[in-house]
């Protein structure tokens, strides 16, 4: 069975998210005595940054490279995730949690949450519910890549490359899932000069 469009999905899951937000506002904005307009604006939109759409092997080894991705089996490159930006007064919103108030939080996660199960999105962790690790990712179910998939393999030997030949920073927490770890070393013992 195929998957459904990710485009599609993040679109809907962004306008449902949209609605509740704004419902949040004219409540509090009717609880507080006040119009709308003088309450914060959180509003979500999918991005539109390439990096954040399909990557290419290359691609996703520099996302591990620079800290901001843990797997080269991220759902990224088939295709299968987008990220979904907060703002709040037009302001991008770096950390949710942090960021907000506690009332303006809680009115985003359930949010967020109910819109991800109503249009069938996991986080990054391929799991349900909102989780602030990499906040903004939404993917499909079963859209990470296995190990052996030649995407994933053309990316790992990407990563191994930039960090052992052109000395590139190795991304520690990547490194230390136990499949990743004998990999490389595998990799360092056939490409030892």
């Amino acid at each position: 069975m195929a998957l459904p469009n990710i485009d599609d999905a993040a679109t809907k899951f962004a306008k449902q998210v949209n609605d509740a937000l704004t419902a949040f506002r004219a409540d509090a904005a009717k609880k507080d005595n006040k119009k709308p307009e003088e309450l914060a604006d959180l509003k979500v939109k999918v991005s539109t940054l390439a990096v954040t759409k399909v990557r290419k092997p290359k691609e996703q080894a520099e996302q591990i490279v620079k800290g901001v991705s843990w797997t080269c089996s991220s759902a990224h490159m088939s295709d299968n995730a987008r990220h979904v930006d907060l703002s709040k007064d037009g302001k991008y919103v770096v950390a949710p949690s942090k960021d907000l108030s506690a009332d303006e939080f809680k009115a985003f996660k359930d949010a967020w949450n109910a819109a991800m199960k109503a249009n069938g999105l996991l986080n990054y962790k391929a799991k349900d519910g909102y989780d602030e690790g990499d906040a903004y990712h939404l993917e499909l179910p079963d859209a990470k890549l296995p190990v052996s998939d030649k995407r994933v393999q053309e990316c790992l030997t990407e990563y191994a490359d930039m960090t052992r030949n052109d000395g590139k920073k190795k991304n520690v927490a990547f490194e230390k899932d136990s499949t990743i770890k004998k990999w490389l070393d595998d990799w360092e013992k056939k490409n030892s000069k």
